[in-house]
């Protein structure tokens, strides 16, 4: 618990500080280009980017934590995997992770020791 109180923290920390260095970032640069009148609404969509992409990164984190752990990133109910080996034609095979709860499906290209070369 300790972990992800620490974790939650950090991750409330970098949300509010990056955007806002971006902004300010962003909105000094439009200043010294001379667009005065643009600069916050710049500053504002540069720091509304960082905060989307900060959020995606953490969302895409929870995911990939969730499928290690076998359990659903929506429901946590238990996911059932398959696993199609690749051919010898094929580059790679593919790992599905299936949710028979919320329907979720995911599914990578991955390669295993018995898949051909």
């Amino acid at each position: 618990m300790r972990t992800a109180l620490r974790s939650g923290v950090w991750w409330v920390g970098l949300a509010v500080v990056a955007p806002a260095a971006w902004f300010v970032t962003a909105t000094r640069l439009m200043r010294l280009w001379g667009l005065h009148e643009a600069a916050p609404a710049i500053g504002l969509l540069v720091a509304a980017a960082v905060a989307v992409t900060l959020w995606r990164w953490a969302q895409t984190d929870r995911e990939q934590i969730a499928l290690a752990e076998l359990r659903c990133p929506r429901c946590h109910a238990t996911l059932d995997v398959r696993h199609e080996h690749a051919r010898p034609a094929a580059a790679s095979g593919v790992q599905q992770w299936t949710c028979s709860g919320c329907d979720y499906e995911h599914a990578e290209a991955l390669t295993c020791a018995q898949c051909a070369a």
